[in-house]
């Protein structure tokens, strides 16, 4: 039950990201992608990918955080 109560909270934290920012996020951990192939992908250097999965996962984690302030 936690778990599926975690992994709603993290696709509602997702959906509240901006595009591009999702789509790093997706294609990085989901699909597993390289920063080069990520890049590739979105048409953006692989700064820019660095740069966007920074902001996102710092995104994520605070609006995780305040979903539940234990994690």
């Amino acid at each position: 039950m936690q778990r599926q109560e975690q992994s709603v909270a993290v696709n509602r934290a997702l959906m509240k990201l901006a595009p591009r920012q999702r789509a790093v996020i997706l294609l990085r951990h989901y699909e597993e992608m390289s920063y080069r192939e990520i890049a590739d992908v979105l048409l953006i250097s692989e700064k820019a990918v660095d740069s966007l999965l920074q902001r996102a996962r710092e995104c994520l984690r605070h609006d995780l955080q305040d979903q539940n302030p234990t994690i």
